[in-house]
């Protein structure tokens, strides 16, 4: 076994340095108990890549994108590339900073909105109206049949104009009426359960049966269905031990339960 041993010529990439590249805990999705380093690696459409990069294991990519269009912007000065360019990133592009050097650098930006921005949801609420125009359907591979349809909406974000432009897919409506067929079918369950616990719990004092229902009224999630609960009083003879006496009459007692009515929403 032989052991290389190296020496800086400065004190540049000692651990003591802050402009040393940290290995420290970072975003790891499989092992976030071992510390890491990052890199960084750009490609073009032909996925031959020409910029890369290592980073700090903790280098968020909101941080990392601005950084490297502000490279890359220099490298195609030094090469007298003038020309506007695409960068497409992932939606951890979508920053301030991210948007401002991309317009620094001449180019444009393509992303996936982030589902949390104020101006996709309302993009996505916009697009549920039957008034949208949207494009006619295409397809895009023949593999599994999907087709496709767009519609362009314009906003701004962080004082930068964009162009939102929401997909609507036909493999994903199916599968999302799947899921949401078994959700419903979930729920029926679990609401029918519910109506047979309740029905079975008998209060022998109206308030306590008031309370449940509010308590019940405030827990409901009831996405499919519609679910009315109310309060329903009855009568009937007081349970004793032993045999009654002949001829007595039966003493009565006045006991309440939730009675739940479900039905389907097909409004939903």
């Amino acid at each position: 076994m032989s052991m290389v041993t190296f020496y800086p010529k400065s004190d540049r990439f000692c651990a003591g340095n802050p402009e040393a590249l940290q290995i420290t805990h970072g975003c790891n999705r499989h092992q976030h108990w071992q510390k890491q380093i990052g890199f960084g690696l750009v490609g073009n459409e032909d996925g031959i890549p020409f910029y890369g990069d290592v980073h700090d294991g903790n280098r968020s990519d909101k941080a990392w994108n601005p950084e490297v269009l502000s490279r890359i912007h220099e490298q195609f000065k030094q090469a007298k590339i003038d020309d506007e360019w695409i960068d497409a990133a992932d939606s951890a592009a979508m920053t301030k900073d991210a948007l401002a050097q991309t317009k620094a650098a001449n180019a444009f930006l393509v992303t996936r909105g982030p589902s949390s921005l104020r101006i996709v949801k309302r993009a996505w609420a916009e697009a549920d109206s039957p008034h949208i125009p949207w494009s006619e359907p295409f397809a895009l591979a023949e593999r599994n049949g999907a087709t496709h349809r767009v519609w362009e909406t314009a906003s701004t974000y962080e004082g930068h104009p964009v162009r939102l432009i929401v997909v609507e897919s036909s493999a994903l409506d199916q599968r999302k009426r799947k899921t949401l067929e078994k959700e419903r079918v979930k729920e029926a369950e679990l609401l029918r359960e519910e109506q047979i616990r309740w029905e079975r719990h008998l209060f022998s004092c109206r308030e306590d049966a008031e309370q449940a229902l509010t308590s019940l009224k405030a827990s409901l999630r009831s996405r499919f269905h519609r679910v009315e609960a109310a309060v329903e009083e009855i009568v009937r003879p007081k349970k004793r031990r032993g045999r009654p006496k002949k001829g007595a009459e039966p003493e009565m007692e006045t006991l309440h339960l939730l009675r739940l009515d479900i039905e389907f929403d097909h409004e939903a």
